[in-house]
């Protein structure tokens, strides 16, 4: 069996059924992981081809049932979340019953993964959204172990939730699939060279990366990079300060902004079959952009978008009800938020990519992004008028 990036979502469910640990990950030229087979270990057994959903002509899930908005209760959950509070609200059931939470988190290397909370302090370093394709590495057997004799909440990409739900072949009551309104994904070693990119340019170390930050609303979509200045001790090794400085300028945006117009995405989510209303998951979660339509005001502290899409997915959402504002819309009146079909391919993505690996990063930013002076004051412009109307 080969790989390739249009046809493989990089879930991994492949390397999580092989028996004989012969599928490893790679990274393509553009930095996209992808499943690697060592043929000397491959004893052709076929589970590979047999877990991936990816190329079924019909996917494991259901159909959405419900939708609402939501809005946790606690102030300090909505400020630390990108919207409404939602995979705090899920997560905190779940942790309540001495529970597993599987999510998103960065490495040391800002590289991001799948990783376990087993408290709420793990947990809340899942907060936030992270629009970089997150690894989900061998996720999917440490979900089969915790199912023996706890319950598991499973936050992923639709395309990870049906890996995983393929993986594990049959429905478990304690396993709990809760996926997002997903737009694509971008390559993890672009994002770590846009980091450094920053980092360089602030003669700073990056320790922390926000993609949107609430600090001028939760509209702003502005991202924050924040960094540990250095200094010399009196033995004169380098080391670490905790003071940090933070950048939200207008090239920090750069990498958020090759995302929304679809230039920095894995080729596959041009091939997506989980854009729909019918869910590899128990639940949907998102932003609820454009609430106002519904509600006829603006909300500045950010609301969540939810689906329920199973009898399990309607009974979890029944519990966090005392935690959480939550408002019932049917899905024709939300039907301008929910995915309809594959996110599409832009038409300079191919000579984005090879200026990326002929010419690095930097001369991405040069011919696909605005740097000049006059965009930068614009930008300025805009945050300082969103601080204003904030305060």
């Amino acid at each position: 069996m080969e790989f390739e990036l249009n046809t493989c979502s990089g879930c991994m469910a492949c390397m999580n059924v092989c028996p004989k640990d012969a599928i490893s990950i790679i990274e393509s030229p553009e930095g996209f992981i992808l499943p690697h087979i060592d043929k000397d270990k491959c004893v052709n057994c076929g589970l590979c081809e047999e877990v991936c959903d990816f190329k079924r002509s019909e996917h494991v899930g259901h159909d959405m049932q419900q939708a609402f908005s939501l809005v946790h209760h606690d102030k300090q959950v909505i400020e630390r979340s990108s919207s409404g509070g939602a995979f705090t609200a899920l997560s905190d059931i779940i942790l309540d019953k001495e529970g597993v939470v599987f999510g998103a988190t960065y490495d040391d290397d800002f590289n991001v993964i799948h990783t376990i909370a087993l408290t709420v302090e793990e947990r809340d370093r899942m907060r936030g959204s992270k629009y970089v394709q997150c690894n989900s590495r061998l996720s999917f057997r440490d979900v089969k172990k915790f199912l023996a004799d706890r319950p598991v909440l499973f936050v992923g990409t639709p395309c990870q939730c049906a890996g995983l739900k393929s993986y594990l072949k049959k429905d478990y009551d304690n396993l709990f699939v809760v996926d997002f309104l997903c737009h694509g994904v971008p390559s993890n070693k672009m994002f770590k060279e846009h980091i450094a990119y920053i980092g360089k340019r602030q003669k700073g170390q990056p320790v922390d990366y926000t993609f949107r930050t609430k600090k001028y609303g939760w509209n702003s979509s502005a991202n924050v990079i924040t960094f540990a200045e250095l200094f010399q001790n009196q033995n004169s090794y380098a080391k670490k300060q905790r003071r940090v400085q933070e950048d939200s300028s207008w090239l920090a945006q750069a990498f958020l902004t090759f995302f929304a117009v679809n230039l920095s995405l894995r080729p596959s989510c041009f091939n997506c079959p989980y854009r729909n209303n019918h869910r590899p998951s128990d639940i949907t979660i998102g932003d609820f952009w454009q609430i106002e339509y519904l509600t006829g005001k603006k909300d500045k502290e950010g609301v969540s978008f939810v689906t329920a899409n199973s009898p399990k997915g309607e009974a979890l959402l029944a519990e966090v009800a005392n935690d959480v504002c939550m408002k019932e819309y049917t899905l024709d009146q939300v039907k301008f938020r929910l995915p309809n079909g594959a996110t599409k391919k832009p038409k300079r993505y191919e000579e984005f990519w090879n200026t990326y690996q002929n010419h690095g990063y930097e001369k991405v930013l040069q011919e696909y992004f605005d740097v000049s002076n006059k965009a930068r004051i614009r930008w300025e412009v805009k945050k300082l008028a969103k601080r204003l109307k904030f305060i």
